[in-house]
């Protein structure tokens, strides 16, 4: 389930963060006592732990909800407003190669929801051209089409006639 997913994901990134507290503990015992000294400090560490957890639950719930190739796209999209908000603020350069991964990035990202869809559209209407042709429904030509010869047909044994 989601919640065991985020369960595993945090207690690997805590085995991580412990391990590498441990390797340079004095560096961590000066933090904790600047954080714990200054309530400020120590408030907006918490605020990131709450709000960290609840962008975990708004990611799962994306995937879930629009599947992770559609959350890939949401993602690179936003990495790229990121970039060109980056590029407009603080007049950060951008050249020519760059460009041109960001461009192949989100064609790739484009192509594969765009294949996805075309697929989907595809079988749908072979759905629908499969159930016209396997259906009793009489074409043109093939006898009475007007609206009360469509609309009087008759139920028998709890499936309507068909004209």
């Amino acid at each position: 389930t989601q919640t065991q997913m985020m369960l595993g994901g945090n207690l690997l990134g805590f085995f991580v963060t412990a391990t590498t507290a441990v390797a340079s503990w004095s560096k961590v015992q000066s933090s904790m006592a600047l954080a714990l000294a200054n309530p400020a400090i120590a408030g907006r560490i918490a605020c990131l732990g709450v709000v960290y957890a609840l962008g975990q639950f708004c990611i799962y719930s994306a995937i879930r909800i629009l599947g992770p190739l559609t959350f890939t796209w949401i993602m690179t999209a936003r990495q790229l407003l990121s970039v060109l908000i980056s590029l407009v603020l603080f007049g950060h350069g951008i050249n020519f190669v760059k460009v041109i991964c960001i461009l192949m990035v989100f064609s790739i990202m484009s192509a594969k929801h765009l294949t996805k869809a075309a697929a989907g559209l595809k079988n749908a209407f072979c759905n629908f051209k499969h159930q016209i042709s396997s259906s009793n429904v009489k074409l043109a030509g093939d006898g009475d089409h007007s609206m009360p010869a469509l609309l009087s047909n008759k139920v028998t044994d709890g499936k309507p006639k068909m004209h």
